[in-house]
């Protein structure tokens, strides 16, 4: 079993846990496939409802390795009814005493709501590190995030509430969150009405504008310039097209975050290493194992 900071690096590794809201039991592994088809084998599965405690047993009885959790959970019974079915996460919409004593004692993460210093404050001194900033659209989005986190340095966030693929970016550029809570990509209704490939699409486009993949830089020997020229044609300019006369050729690519896009090539089999390279401010950079037509595919986090 993952321990307390394992699970919490894994949910900054996915960085976006869906929290859904499940009516039907029936609906709980088709939602686990689209999910994590769709790149985010995550979900804060929210105890609003009697099928929730079933919904979380159902998803890890399919999917042992996913990181699923119980979220809105309000008092002890409801933590336990949680970790019974497998779950490997609490978070609750504010500050509740009893519920996060109950989960440090029993060696359980807890995610608690927070709004104000004060509840910073106490999350503090009952030893945890990260909270739940809810809801954080509503009170006062990143500018508040970052000003509570200027005394708190040692606090982490994962804000939920009012965030969609429109803000999305700027949360996570923030290092102070590990990950954003949302609800877009698992519309109620769509789980309702059984559109779970509309599920998949929108995940996928939510880790997409995560990722911020952008082509930067080619970089090709001579023997390769007639081959760059013609990709060159086929794509907007809006990166730096270099010549090179070494033999040397290859693609730089920018992420907004090295980290979690290693996660999805490792999810989708893509083998890769890493490196650390002097010449980029010795960052990390993912170095694909399999050339393309000998030319190398490298990734690194975007400047900013």
């Amino acid at each position: 079993m993952a321990s307390e900071q394992e699970i919490i690096e894994l949910i900054e590794q996915i960085g976006i846990v869906p929290v859904v809201v499940l009516e039907d039991e029936k609906d709980a592994e088709p939602l686990a496939d689209a999910l994590k088809e769709g790149g985010l084998p995550c979900a804060e599965v929210t105890f609003r409802t009697e099928a929730a405690e079933s919904a979380i047993r159902l998803m890890l009885k399919k999917y042992p390795d996913m990181v699923v959790g119980a979220g809105t959970v309000l008092t002890v019974a409801q933590a336990e009814r949680a970790v019974r079915a497998g779950a490997r996460f609490i978070v609750s919409p504010g500050y509740g005493e009893e519920v996060v004593n109950y989960c440090i004692k029993n060696n359980i993460v807890v995610i608690p709501g927070v709004s104000s210093a004060s509840d910073i404050q106490r999350a503090i001194e009952a030893g945890l590190k990260v909270v739940k900033f809810f809801p954080a659209e509503a009170s006062g989005g990143l500018d508040m995030i970052k000003a509570l986190a200027a005394p708190y340095k040692n606090i982490k966030f994962m804000p939920t509430g009012g965030i969609n693929v429109n803000n999305l970016e700027s949360y996570l550029a923030f290092p102070k969150i590990i990950a954003c809570g949302g609800s877009w990509m698992v519309k109620s209704t769509y789980i309702k009405d059984g559109k779970f490939s509309a599920i998949k699409e929108m995940t996928e486009n939510a880790v997409q504008k995560m990722l911020g993949l952008h082509l930067k830089k080619i970089v090709f020997s001579q023997k390769k310039e007639e081959v760059f020229k013609e990709l060159s044609s086929l794509t907007e300019r809006d990166f730096d097209f270099c010549e090179h006369s070494a033999e040397t050729s290859f693609i730089e690519i920018e992420t907004n975050s090295v980290m979690r896009t290693a996660r999805i090539l490792k999810d989708k089999g893509i083998l890769f290493h890493t490196e650390t390279r002097q010449d980029i401010s010795n960052e990390n950079v993912i170095i694909l194992d399999q050339k393309a037509d000998g030319i190398s595919v490298i990734i690194k986090n975007r400047s900013i």
